[in-house]
């Protein structure tokens, strides 16, 4: 048999070898040795579409929670506490939509009863801003008790001027403030200090009742409602945006204490809805100014009772005083009861009687 001699002329290349293949991957051809670059590249890709993912379950968590939230207004402590453990239980902790907070308040029981409020719905209170303005309206002691809530992570800064109200709140790199009973009002140049703006907790249903004393003109006239509202804060008192609004009832309210329990309550199932409206860059409503009025400070004569009233109309000019913002001066103040079932001092009105049970000096 002939044997070909293996020459240049009749030597074939060899069969391609495996790292030499080439596939069509959607009207494009790859050497196989070029995968790594395109497996990178797919890695890309996916991890784009997963971040795109979980911005779209942000926002979408954002919409439902601020839907599904509901109101509540209950009359009882026990009722209100367990909305607010109802909301703990069924709020994945990992789906809380996390932001810090500063707060703005010269009340020390404001501040302790927002940073609570803020911590059982998964949010961090990074501090307080307050000032040592307004000392005849709160009390000094009232700043020590600020001051006294300071520790790690919580820090308290105290503004001596309205100027230094911006540098101060930037310190403390907050996402969001709120101010409550603040007797200063916020400069301009500090309402976009934080990324998310300032909100304000006012207890009314604005715009009825701007200015100082809303819960004691709420009961002087009579009110057998509490309203609250939470709204962006502006250049002016009480009339930025509205984000939410709620109301309590008071009229079977007899001391200050049971009074201010219902309304932290309040406010407690308002500011989830308020803070989810801030989070997503919801302006909120504009106020209607044509409704608004003034709730100011009461006129001394007011202090004076007049035991010609009916009894209901002295029970609520004892309650107004036990819960109105005061101007300096004497004010002394009385708890007084329907019947005799705590004793006291029996005082007769035009329709009936009632019991000093309890005296402040003036």
């Amino acid at each position: 048999m002939a044997q070909t001699r293996n020459t240049p002329e009749n030597r074939r290349d060899p069969a391609p070898r495996p790292t030499d293949r080439v596939f069509d991957l959607g009207k494009r051809t790859r050497s196989i040795r070029h995968g790594r670059q395109a497996i990178q590249e797919l890695a890309h890709q996916v991890t784009a579409a997963v971040v795109e993912t979980l911005d779209l379950i942000g926002i979408v968590h954002r919409v439902l929670r601020r839907v599904l939230h509901k109101r509540h207004t209950s009359t009882t402590a026990r009722h209100r506490a367990n909305i607010v453990n109802a909301q703990a239980q069924t709020t994945p902790a990992d789906m809380l939509i996390w932001v810090r907070v500063a707060l703005i308040s010269r009340v020390d029981r404001a501040v302790a009863g927002l940073a609570d409020m803020l911590r059982a719905v998964g949010h961090e209170p990074v501090g307080v801003l307050t000032t040592a303005l307004g000392a005849s309206r709160y009390g000094a002691d009232s700043l020590a008790g600020i001051t006294s809530q300071a520790r790690d992570g919580f820090d308290v800064v105290v503004a001596g001027a309205p100027s230094r109200i911006a540098p101060l709140l930037a310190a403390l790199d907050a996402d969001v403030a709120i101010s409550a009973a603040f007797p200063v009002l916020i400069p301009a140049d500090a309402l976009d200090v934080p990324r998310l703006g300032i909100i304000n907790t006012h207890p009314s249903l604005l715009p009825r009742y701007r200015g100082p004393n809303p819960i004691a003109w709420t009961v002087r006239n009579g009110d057998r409602e509490l309203g609250y509202s939470v709204h962006r804060m502006d250049a002016e008192f009480d009339t930025g945006p509205l984000l939410v609004q709620g109301t309590t009832p008071i009229d079977d309210v007899e001391a200050p204490s049971e009074l201010f329990e219902r309304m932290f309550a309040l406010l407690g199932s308002l500011l989830p809805d308020a803070l989810a409206r801030v989070e997503t860059g919801d302006r909120g409503d504009p106020q209607l100014d044509a409704q608004a009025s003034y709730a100011g400070f009461f006129e001394p004569e007011y202090a004076e009772i007049d035991w010609s009233q009916t009894a209901a109309e002295v029970s609520r000019q004892v309650l107004a005083w036990g819960v109105a913002a005061r101007r300096p001066g004497a004010h002394g103040a009385l708890r007084v009861r329907g019947d005799d079932a705590a004793g006291g001092i029996r005082a007769d009105c035009a329709d009936g009687a009632l019991w000093i049970v309890e005296t402040e000096p003036a």
